[in-house]
């Protein structure tokens, strides 16, 4: 004991699991034949390694650095007296070796003995740390050492006080691993195996009270596993605490009394003395990791708007999200200028249904489902759902936290709570949507604060990780609510609450999304229109992100902030949120996904979805209703701006497959299609973004991934690009354009609807779009409706109309193959006329639309067809004109005063009722096949027909605008037999 308090060199810390072949330097060895005293900082390293010591080493003042990979040896002498801090921090892959100079297998043989006998415990002698010092030892090992680290005191000086903390080591075969006295410890996680002693503390002065941490280490193999004692009289005895400890048996350890001899040998089996509390232990050891079936916790999170937002409200709690369909809680949801809630606004559960009638329906039930089943049948231990508020910025999420009902919840903490009881000791995450884009945020942050291998796989299901166009129509024009989850708030809702959304703006094509794709997604062609001060300022594109900001500004094009009702104008959006949100996108982007993590991309593939839109023009038509069932519909010259999304199959119907896959594949990352064109047609019918983790196949992948089952892929989910060419029953899309005043319904033969629908909720009327075809599409701007359904299946379309009005349909067969889609069919009935009693119908057949039946109107729904036009493949119609039709339009023209003269307006009737006149008769010769004077009389009209056009262009120059001289002349001559 003289000798202890004389010198008592502090702790000797042992680790050696993982055995690390260090046979090879490029500098080293470093050798210490003699005493030597090293001053100030001194740092260690891989490249001089290994160290070999053979006397005593003092270290003064400063610190000593000890790099991963470093091999220390001791000869017999050798022994490090350490009066300054020390910081050996290794890794898992590259611990630090401390071992005898005899160990030819770490360093290799350094003493150039060739020796080949039994290393035994006692071989060199210590680390010691003593004066008020730091040591700090991280995935070493220590091997046959006298005492690996000790920390003592020079007789009973209480100034020295020295701080240590072994953490991840192994300690293997010493006389005594870790020798401690007053002493503040932390002493966790570590392997004490097959040692004289594994752990003892003593307390030597009255004056400190020290603290010593032993958590979580496996002990076993030892002589004696811990051992504690007070060394100085008259106090209370001393007890260490190590309890939630492995000692070898779920039995615990075998306890022996304090006073022990020589003859009780046989029972110092991984023993603890007295003074050492044990209990409770642990029942298995926890530096063995799981040997089978080790699969990780989930964290999942959900896309935007898929979270519960509530408020504290007179009556207790209110629920903002989903909002009530007739109150305020949009309202209250709304953000300032600087993107902070107006109101004191929580979240606490995900939302896993919608239950909006028709659009509504499950997003996460069945998904979260199979979670709890993993659960349940211990395929995983744990699950956690992280609901947040989406309006926030998603690296303010992962940050600071998301408020919850009484306290700010972090990512982060339940990253480190799932990983704490994971069979892996690690954390799968799972996102949706958005979610992708927050899981990126908290790996930036994980790994700022060291944690980032914590996390071992991240799933990504349809995440705008470079944004998405649709986005855009969102924040501009309130559109599209229904897409991206399926609640019934109006598009000036949405806009309002959209327009101060940090979460919103995130959701915005970035940078990466102008460097990535090919074709500009903003293109302008309206020169007739506001919309030419576009082409001014930005021409026929807007071109990089910088454009992009100033478009969504409108800082570029000076435009005005519309009224909330607008919302067909253009809004002008929040630059501050704008700068936030690019910034962002520049470092999520540009994220690079760390050594150990691998990422699982999925794309949704197969619906029509946003890619782009084109700011254009139409003529307005001014239609007029006289004595005719037939309304005259007359363009006015004058032009009306319009904006039109353009689609792409390759994305889920919000998110395009580009930005969903951002990330190239490599070791680290995967990417994969899940085909929804095909999988809609099986058991999980009319899935898309929303919702994709309902599908069934997917709910498999994910399983799988969790389970490391990688070697058969669920039917639709795919490595490459889907490619149609090689389906069975591949058809083309249809897509259609309406402009008018009439709705579009489609009917399949299963009576599935896809269309407007009213419905009653809350005792009030809402119409909603049903989209009840599989993968089909209903979207809708104003009077503008935009269609898509698949092809290969005999659908009817049946046009109701509202309004008196003109109305063009486009329509077009896509084609889908592995290089894209491709135009192959198309036509256009152009400006035909519409009531708003007219119904107005035709079939698609499953051949395509090269074998549409003739289009029928019935303008006042009496059963009878007013008109029926063919179409012309690849070409454009417009209902046949007849005299009558030119003798409506004169009068329609007079009304809009494009005819000026009353007295023009009755000869131009009465010459045309004379053309009447002179058809008819022509039509009674068909019938009685008098070919001759038919053909005078053929003659004859046309004629009349040449020279009234010639006395419209001679004579009423003065009477009418040279658009209405244009129409009748151009109208005249298509009448002509």
């Amino acid at each position: 004991m003289k000798k202890q308090i004389k010198f008592l060199l502090l702790v000797s810390l042992v680790f050696s699991s993982l055995f690390i072949g260090h046979g090879s330097f490029a500098a080293g060895p470093t050798v210490y034949d003699k005493f030597v005293e090293i001053r100030g900082n001194q740092t260690w390293t891989k490249e001089n390694s290994p160290y070999i010591i053979n006397a005593q080493v003092t270290l003064s003042g400063g610190s000593l650095t000890i790099e991963p990979g470093v091999v220390v040896k001791f000869g017999s002498s050798g022994y490090i007296y350490a009066m300054s801090n020390i910081n050996a921090v290794g890794t898992p892959d590259e611990r630090i070796i401390f071992t005898s100079a005899k160990d030819d297998e770490h360093g290799g043989d350094t003493n150039k003995n060739g020796f080949d006998g039994e290393l035994k415990m006692g071989e060199w002698q210590n680390i010691g740390i003593v004066g008020n010092r730091t040591a700090n030892f991280e995935y070493a090992t220590f091997l046959y050492a006298t005492t690996a680290v000790g920390s003592g005191l020079f007789g009973m000086d209480v100034t020295y006080r020295n701080v240590l903390s072994i953490k991840n080591c192994e300690f293997y075969h010493n006389l005594n691993a870790i020798s401690i006295s007053n002493i503040d410890a932390t002493i966790e996680s570590n392997i004490i195996a097959n040692n004289n002693v594994g752990v003892s503390v003593i307390l030597s002065s009255l004056y400190y009270k020290h603290t010593v941490k032993i958590t979580n280490n496996s002990l076993y193999g030892n002589r004696l596993a811990a051992y504690a004692k007070k060394n100085y009289p008259n106090s209370t005895e001393y007890v260490l605490d190590a309890s939630n400890n492995w000692w070898g048996s779920s039995a615990g350890p075998r306890f022996v009394p304090y006073q022990r001899s020589k003859s009780d040998e046989a029972y110092f089996d991984n023993a603890v003395s007295a003074n050492v509390r044990f209990n409770p232990w642990l029942g298995k050891d926890p530096n063995v990791g799981c040997q089978e079936n080790c699969y990780s916790n989930v964290m999942f999170l959900p896309g935007i708007k898929a979270s519960k937002l509530y408020k504290k409200g007179a009556l207790g709690e209110d629920q903002l999200w989903p909002p009530n369909y007739f109150g305020n809680d949009v309202e209250e949801l709304q953000m300032d200028d600087d993107g902070k809630s107006l109101e004191n606004v929580y979240t606490g559960d995900v939302l896993e249904e919608v239950g909006a009638p028709v659009i509504g329906g499950n997003i996460y039930k069945t998904f979260l489902g199979k979670l709890a089943d993993m659960k349940e049948a211990e395929t995983i231990n744990d699950y956690e759902v992280f609901a947040y508020d989406w309006r926030q910025n998603v690296e303010d999420v992962a940050q600071n936290g998301t408020p919850y009902e009484d306290n700010m919840k972090s990512a982060i903490s339940q990253i480190e709570s799932l990983a704490q009881t994971s069979k892996s000791e690690k954390v799968t995450i799972v996102a949706h949507s958005n979610g992708g884009l927050l899981a990126k945020a908290i790996m930036m942050e994980l790994e700022k604060r060291g944690l980032a291998d914590k996390v071992d796989k991240i799933v990504m299901v349809g995440t705008p990780q470079m944004g998405t166009p649709l986005a855009m129509l969102s924040l501009l024009y309130g559109y599209d609510e229904a897409a991206l989850l399926g609640t019934l708030i109006s598009r000036e809702e949405s806009r309002k609450l959209a327009e101060n959304m940090p979460g919103a703006y995130g959701l915005l094509p970035s940078s990466k999304y102008f460097e990535r794709m090919e074709n500009p997604f903003i293109s302008f062609s309206s020169q007739r229109t506001e919309y030419e001060k576009f082409m001014d300022v930005y021409g026929n594109y807007v071109g990089d992100s910088n454009e992009f900001m100033q478009f969504l500004s409108g800082k570029g094009d000076g435009r005005e902030k519309p009224d909330p009702a607008e919302i067909e104008k253009e809004n002008v959006l929040n630059e501050k949120l704008l700068i936030q949100a690019k910034e962002m996108h520049e470092r999520l982007d540009n994220w690079a996904v760390p050594e150990g993590i691998e990422v699982i991309q999925v794309a949704g593939w197969g619906l029509d979805t946003v890619s782009g839109v084109k700011y254009t023009e139409k003529e307005k038509v001014d239609c007029y209703m006289a004595d005719s069932k037939i309304p005259s519909c007359i363009g006015m010259g004058e032009y009306e701006p319009i904006y039109e999304p353009e689609f792409t199959v390759d994305g889920d119907g919000v998110v395009v497959a580009p930005s969903a896959l951002m990330m190239s594949a490599n070791e680290n990352v995967e990417r994969y299609w899940v085909d929804l064109w095909l999988l809609n047609k099986g058991v999980d019918k009319d899935r898309k973004h929303k919702d994709i983790l309902e599908l069934t196949e997917l709910n498999q992948f994910v399983q799988n991934i969790v389970k490391n089952e990688y070697s058969v892929l669920p039917m639709g989910l795919k490595k490459e690009r889907p490619n149609p060419d090689g389906y069975d029953d591949q058809a083309p899309k249809l897509r259609m354009t309406l402009y008018s005043p009439l709705d579009i319904h489609l009917y399949d033969e299963k009576g599935n609807h896809t269309g407007p629908k009213k419905i009653v909720i809350d005792g009030q009327e809402k119409v909603v779009f049903e989209e009840g075809i599989p993968n089909s599409r209903y979207q809708q701007f104003g009077d503008r409706k935009y269609v898509g359904f698949e092809g290969g299946e005999n659908v009817n379309v049946v046009m109701d109309g509202y309004a008196i009005g003109a109305y063009t349909l486009s329509l077009e067969e896509v084609k889908i193959s592995e290089e894209g889609e491709e135009v192959v069919s198309s036509t256009i009935f152009k400006n035909l006329p519409t009531t708003a009693d007219a119904k107005v119908s035709f079939a698609i057949p499953s051949s395509g639309l090269e074998e549409m039946t003739t289009l029928e109107a019935d303008m006042d729904s009496d059963g009878r067809i007013d008109y029926e036009i063919d179409k012309t493949v690849g070409g454009e119609v417009e209902l046949p004109v007849t005299l009558e039709m030119i003798s409506m339009q004169v009068d329609h023209l007079a009304k809009l005063k494009f005819i000026n003269d009353s007295k023009a307006q009755d000869f131009l009737q009465v010459k045309i009722r004379e053309l009447i006149h002179e058809r008819d008769m022509i039509e009674k010769m068909d019938e009685k096949n008098n070919k001759n004077p038919k053909e005078n009389q053929i003659k004859l009209l046309n004629k009349k027909i040449d020279d009234l056009v010639g006395f419209i262009n001679d004579k009423f120059s003065d009477s009418m605008t040279s658009l209405a001289e244009e129409l009748l002349i151009k109208n005249l001559n298509s009448v002509r037999m």
